[in-house]
């Protein structure tokens, strides 16, 4: 049975070499679908592909289903941005990598989702403009959780539905949050106060305040974020590492 071939806008996720000329690119496309294709000759050639496989970058493509193969392949691209502002600053790279890495976590080959397409356009365009805030890293992992439709409740306690309490405490699953009165019924818990679920209420909201708040309540929100994030995607986000030297 003959592939299709069809086109579509793109964002370049990941690039790794295959053989000697060519290269697997990881592409999230305009309908939020994950797409790993083979760029023919992408290694060798000084014209195939011409500074258009660079993460970050936005691409109008040209691709080849193969019923036989897993991988698609990439018959043309061409760059309509390479978000160059981005390149230039440490800070601004690692935060743009480690959105490319969390949108991929989440991100299912062949299941369309525009919202990770529309996330991550518009976080690239901001930060060819300024680095993100701490406070706009908490929303991001946030929104990523919500785009995939896996919505955490900071709304109220599991247990007893009370909405202020002196401590919350969340389970390694993070489906919710527990008051100080409640949290004997799981396990090791994480431990936020007031405040900080206060905050992840607004983030959750879509509310973000317009200064960054205090550094201990951004971390309890950030640790509690980040595990979601982990547990959900199943693996650590590797990017988070560079992310946190370069923000030092």
């Amino acid at each position: 049975m003959a592939g299709v071939r069809y086109q579509t806008q793109a964002l370049v996720l990941r690039t790794a070499p295959l053989g000697e000329a060519d290269r697997i690119v990881t592409l999230l496309a305009a309908d939020g679908r994950k797409l790993r294709a083979v760029a023919r000759g992408a290694r060798k050639s000084r014209r195939r592909f011409l500074g258009c496989l660079e993460l970050f970058s936005h691409l109008d493509v040209t691709v080849a289903s193969r019923p036989s193969s897993q991988l698609e392949r990439l018959e043309e691209a061409v760059l309509r941005d390479g978000h160059q502002a981005i390149r230039g600053e440490l800070k601004r790279f690692t935060q743009a990598c480690y959105a490319l890495e969390l949108c991929e976590a989440f991100t299912v080959e062949g299941d369309a989702n525009t919202g990770f397409w529309k996330l991550l356009a518009d976080v690239l365009g901001l930060l060819d403009q300024r680095a993100l805030r701490d406070v706009e890293l908490c929303y991001l992992e946030l929104r990523v959780l919500q785009v995939a439709g896996l919505n955490p409740d900071f709304s109220a306690c599991l247990g007893c539905g009370r909405r202020q309490s002196p401590r919350w405490y969340a389970d390694r699953a993070a489906a919710g949050l527990y008051c100080s009165d409640c949290h004997q019924r799981i396990g090791p818990a994480h431990e936020l106060g007031q405040a900080a679920v206060d905050l992840l209420r607004s983030l959750a909201a879509r509310r973000l305040p317009a200064a960054d708040p205090p550094s201990k309540l951004l971390e309890q929100a950030s640790r509690l974020l980040r595990q979601l994030v982990d547990e959900q995607a199943g693996r650590v986000i590797k990017s988070r590492g560079q992310l946190d030297l370069a923000s030092r």
